[in-house]
């Protein structure tokens, strides 16, 4: 199973900057296990694309680097594993050019609707710390657990509303 390393900042947002013209695409994020108030895994169907990732902190102490391991799945295995977790995000993310970065925004919908995550992926942790980051975006949260993918997909808006 391929492994990589993801260097990221994430950022909530409060309102969105002018989309009009980027490239989005819908995504559906279901996590599992249900039983875990964290779960690190995913299954992901972007586009035309379907696969299972499995994301977990390189250390504790660093929320910027992830160890990412990902196996594409077809259509019939994504649809296979997304009916065995309740655990779902949909979301539709924009990708926007930002210097030598580009920043994917996701405006999520159904029972998160409202919520508004950026995130921008670095090669290093010096490219990390170079970055300036546009206005628009609003407080860094990558310490903040509950808005991590695997604890929002068991959650509502209305029960994360208390910490934007």
């Amino acid at each position: 199973m391929p492994t990589h390393l993801e260097i990221e900042k994430r950022y909530l947002l409060h309102e969105l900057p002018d989309l009009s013209g980027l490239k989005s695409v819908a995504t559906i994020d279901v996590y599992f296990p249900e039983v875990s108030d964290h779960a690190r895994l995913r299954a992901r169907h972007q586009g035309d694309v379907f696969e299972l990732t499995k994301k977990t902190r390189q250390t504790a102490e660093n929320g910027y680097v992830m160890v990412e391991q990902t196996i594409e799945l077809t259509q019939v295995e994504f649809d296979f594993l997304s009916g065995t977790s309740t655990r779902r995000i949909e979301k539709t993310r924009f990708y926007i050019p930002h210097g030598e970065h580009l920043i994917e925004l996701d405006v999520f919908g159904d029972k998160l609707t409202g919520l508004i995550i950026a995130e921008v992926e670095f090669q290093s942790e010096q490219d990390l710390a170079l970055f300036e980051k546009p206005t628009w975006l609003g407080r860094e949260i990558n310490d903040e657990e509950v808005l991590a993918g695997g604890v929002l997909s068991g959650k509502t808006f209305e029960e994360v509303a208390g910490v934007l």
